[in-house]
This record gives C-alpha cells, structure tokens and sequence, in this order.
C-alpha cells in the first residue's frame, strides 16, 4: 500500500469510524447499526467520501475475519453508493461567444473545432 493511501485511510478511521466505534468491541457491530451510522451521521459528506469511509471499515473487518476476532463481516454487504460523473463543461455560453469573437482568421476552424468537442456527448 502506497504511503499516501496509508495516510488517507488512517484518517478517515480516525475522523469517521473511530468516534462512532472506536471503543466497540468489533464482535457487537451490526450491519444495520453501520448503515444508520452512514445515513445519519456521514450525510454531510459526499457519495466519493462515504464510499471511501466504508472501504477502509471493510478492511478493517476483513482483517479482523482473518484472524478470528469476528465471526461475520456485518459491512462486507454494504454496497457503495452511487457516484455521478458530471462531464466537464468548460466554458459558459459567455466565454464561448467572447472566444468565438475574439479570434483570429488563422484560428477560426480551431476554435470551432475545439468548442465542439468540448459540448459534444463524446467529447
């Protein structure tokens, strides 16, 4: 594991996980318990973010299974939630216009060209 990745996940146990658990035994975790703690308690934090939490709680009960601690893996069937891609859109109407305007004779095709693909679905 990268050091970086390392860092990430201690502090999301140590921001998130931790305060809610931390002093649980891992045994008297429930499933239901984690998915109201996500609902209620992780709700100001983005989709990405909560997926991020659950990776790290996972692991930590994945390790945990391994060695005999727990029975059960109570967040192994947590789904992640769903994440939407936005597809960057660059430019405003406004700023299009004012570079459509602006250009050059030697730039005219690239502009157009460029401003196309950056509206288009496969863009």
């Amino acid at each position: 594991m990268a050091h970086s990745t390392f860092i990430n996940y201690r502090s999301k146990a140590k921001t998130h996980i931790l305060p809610m658990f931390g002093s649980r035994p891992l045994r008297t975790i429930t499933k239901t318990e984690v998915e109201q703690w996500a609902t209620l308690y992780l709700s100001d934090l983005k989709n990405k973010t909560i997926n991020e939490v659950m990776i790290v709680f996972r692991g930590i009960f994945k390790d945990a299974l391994a060695d005999g601690v727990v029975k059960v893996n109570p967040v192994a069937l947590i789904e992640n939630r769903k994440v939407l891609k936005q597809a960057p859109d660059p430019f405003t109407k406004a700023e299009i216009d004012r570079i459509l305007k602006n250009q050059t004779r030697q730039g005219n095709s690239l502009s157009w060209i460029f401003i196309w693909k950056q509206k288009s679905p496969e863009g």
